[in-house]
């Protein structure tokens, strides 16, 4: 949440999932949509920011057993679009503004050169 709101004016390239805590969802990670993802993850990298790709759309996964029957576009969607990056208690605020304040940069100055 916290992250979120640091990020809410690149809206135009990073936005979170939306979580519905009144239905009593709990994010484990801090999932965002963003634009331009594989630059961003390497530039993540090189910035020593954890993330991690989400996990494959359904028809690449093998256990679904679909045999190119069904197609799940959002799925597919998800897996080129959506990135996990770090959170959980050992992460101080400090540390969050500065993930925000790198993919801000990123967004603002890298990306347009």
């Amino acid at each position: 949440m916290y992250l979120s709101q640091k990020l809410k004016d690149l809206k135009n390239f990073i936005t979170p999932i939306k979580i519905d805590f009144k239905k009593g969802e709990v994010p484990v990670y801090n999932e965002f949509r963003v634009q331009n993802r594989e630059k961003l993850v390497e530039f993540l990298n090189k910035n020593k920011i954890e993330n991690r790709l989400v996990s494959p759309n359904f028809e690449r996964v093998k256990y679904m057993n679909l045999k190119g029957k069904k197609k799940f576009p959002n799925s597919l969607d998800y897996e080129k679009n959506n990135l996990y990056l770090t959170s959980g208690p050992g992460l101080q605020l400090k540390d969050l503004d500065e993930m925000a304040k790198k993919i801000r940069k990123f967004y603002t100055e890298v990306i347009n050169r």
